[in-house]
């Protein structure tokens, strides 16, 4: 290839790969726009993520909702949108829609929504946990050996860990006591744990933690960590 051309297509790149950066904003400068009086605010999370809570003034578009794609259209070209999600993904998406659709001023919540709780940045609707500290020290205090499952009911991996859990408590129950606990409905609890993964998994002996995982975990390595703990 020639030295002229290559350098072309570096170029080229780089230029793109600056676009798609300048388009993700970090918390601080999401906040930022957002005093702009001709900024519109979409969070494309399903109806029930929302109602657990929402960023100010955001305008709800269900991502995965049937009617998407034509709600998308009806948007006013000539604002400014602020998109945001849950992690990333679905508003990643919806910024590559809009382009298509010929909207040009768009922005995205790099991290989505998970980001900007994790940055202490206030959003409306939060209501409290549904398992207060002292009660989930209740649980601790409960059994000498308890793996508590954190999970979302939008997720893949936390529904295939669900089976493997259910098979787990039929086999260990005599061992180990198994918690699952609803993570949108318990956020403060969440963070305070380093994992960020749904599931995530954390194992107590006598109310010590003695490791945390997230992600799926496939059964063998599951009883392979089940079996360490109880020994």
């Amino acid at each position: 290839m020639k030295p002229i051309l290559l350098f072309i297509i570096m170029i080229i790149s780089t230029s793109q790969i600056l676009g798609q950066n300048s388009e993700a904003l970090e918390p601080e400068d999401f906040f930022n726009k957002m005093t702009n009086p001709d900024i519109v605010i979409l969070d494309v999370r399903t109806p029930e993520e929302f109602n657990l809570g929402h960023i100010e003034n955001a305008i709800l578009i269900d991502y995965r909702s049937e009617n998407f794609l034509s709600q998308l259209k009806k948007l006013d070209q000539s604002k400014t949108y602020l998109i945001y999600c849950r992690s990333g993904a679905r508003s990643i998406s919806t910024l590559e829609i809009l382009k298509s659709l010929g909207y040009k001023n768009l922005y995205e919540l790099n991290g989505g929504i998970t980001q900007w709780i994790r940055k202490g940045y206030s959003f409306v609707g939060e209501k409290e946990d549904m398992i207060s500290a002292k009660e989930y020290q209740k649980i601790l205090l409960s059994f000498p050996i308890i793996l508590i499952e954190f999970y979302t009911p939008w997720c893949s991996s936390c529904n295939q860990m669900d089976f493997e859990l259910n098979e787990l408590e039929k086999n260990y129950k005599e061992k180990i006591q198994i918690v699952k606990i609803n993570a949108d409905e318990n956020r403060n609890l969440v963070q305070s744990f380093t994992k960020r993964e749904f599931p995530i998994l954390i194992a107590y002996k006598n109310q010590k933690i003695e490791w945390e995982k997230s992600g799926y975990i496939k059964k063998q390595k599951l009883i392979e960590y089940i079996e360490n703990l109880i020994r």
